[in-house]
C-alpha cells in the first residue's frame, strides 16, 4: 500500500505511533525484528516507542545499533554516562511537497508507567507530556520554520481528545496504543485527529491541503483494514514468513524443553519411590 502511494507520485509522511513489538517478546522476537526491518525498508520518516518497546528497551538499542530508525520521543529521556539525553530525538524535521514538517511524540504515564520505568532500573524518565509538547511545538515553529506539526500520541482515545483541545501549535495528531478506530480523520478543536486502532490491522491515511501561505485549508483521508483484498508485497511476505517460521521453531523448542523437564522430574520421582528406605536399627 505504501509503495502504491509512492508509485503514484504522492508526497507522503510515513509514521508509526508505537507498540509495534510482539506482545509476547520471547515467542515473537523474530516478528518484532521483522517489523523493525520493514520500517527501515519502507523508509519511515518517524516512529515513536510504546509500552512494548520500552519493556524491551535492550532490544530497541540492539536493533538501533544495527539498523537505525528515526525515533522521536519528545517527553522521554534516558540516563547515559550520568547525563539525561533524549531517547532518539525530541523532534524530527522533514520536508514533504515543499512543506516543512515537524514530528513530535507523546506518551502518558499509563503506557510508560512507574513499574515499567522501575524495570529499566530508573534509567529512563518520563517528562510531563503537555508541557514538553507545548515547549517543543513552539520551538520547531520559531527555530526550525515548521509549517505543519504532527504529534504521535501514545495515549487513550479520551485523553487524545482532551489533549487536542489543550495543545497549541499542533496541526495533526495520530493515535497509537489501543485507541478507538476511526474510518477517517476528524477535527477536534483546531487539531486534525486520526486514530487507526491497534495490532497493525489498519492503516491510517490523513490528507492535508496547505495553502502557499502555509495555512491548512482542507483535510481528508480514510483508514483501511489490511485484509486479503490487499496484495502482499513479495519481499515483505518473505520476511514475514521467515519470522513466523522462526517463531514456530522457538515454540517447538520450548515445548520440547518443557517435555524433557517433565520427563526428568518423573524419573527422579520414580527413582526416589523405588529406592529402599533406610530403617534405623536399635543398638
Amino acid at each position: 500500500m505504501i509503495d502504491s502511494f509512492r508509485s503514484r507520485g504522492d508526497a507522503i509522511l510515513l509514521v508509526d505511533g508505537g507498540d509495534f513489538f510482539h506482545r509476547d517478546l520471547e515467542r515473537g522476537l523474530a516478528q518484532s525484528k521483522a517489523v523493525w526491518h520493514e520500517f527501515a525498508r519502507a523508509e519511515y520518516d518517524a516512529i515513536t516507542l510504546g509500552k512494548r518497546e520500552f519493556m524491551a528497551f535492550d532490544l530497541v538499542e540492539e536493533l538501533s545499533a544495527a539498523e537505525p530508525l528515526p525515533i522521536v520521543c519528545t517527553n522521554v529521556e534516558q540516563l547515559i554516562d550520568g547525563q539525561w539525553v533524549p531517547v532518539g530525538a525530541k523532534y524530527i524535521m522533514t520536508t514533504v511537497a515543499g512543506v516543512r514538517v515537524a514530528v513530535l511524540s507523546m506518551i502518558s504515564d499509563i503506557q510508560l508507567s512507574p513499574s515499567v520505568i522501575a524495570q529499566l532500573d530508573d534509567e529512563v524518565r518520563l517528562l510531563k507530556p503537555l508541557d514538553e509538547v507545548k515547549r517543543w511545538a513552539r520551538y520547531v515553529r520559531a527555530e526550525e520554520g515548521a509549517e505543519l506539526v504532527v504529534l504521535l500520541a501514545m495515549v487513550d482515545h479520551k485523553a487524545m481528545e482532551q489533549y487536542a483541545t489543550l495543545l497549541d501549535g499542533i496541526d495533526v495528531m495520530v493515535g497509537g496504543y489501543a485507541t478507538r478506530q476511526q474510518i477517517a480523520p476528524e477535527l477536534v478543536g483546531d487539531v486534525i485527529l486520526n486514530r487507526v486502532g491497534s495490532r497493525g490491522q489498519r492503516m491510517a491515511s490523513t490528507q492535508v491541503i496547505i495553502s502557499p501561505q502555509g495555512e491548512i485549508v482542507d483535510f481528508g483521508g480514510s483508514n483501511v483494514t489490511l485484509g486479503p483484498s490487499f496484495p502482499e508485497h513479495e519481499e515483505v511476505l518473505a520476511d514475514v514468513k521467515a519470522a513466523m517460521d522462526e517463531a514456530a521453531r522457538l515454540r517447538r523448542e520450548r515445548r520440547e524443553a518443557i517435555r524433557e523437564q517433565a520427563t526428568a522430574r518423573r524419573e527422579r520421582l520414580r527413582q526416589t519411590e523405588s529406592s529402599p528406605s533406610e530403617t534405623p536399627q536399635p543398638e
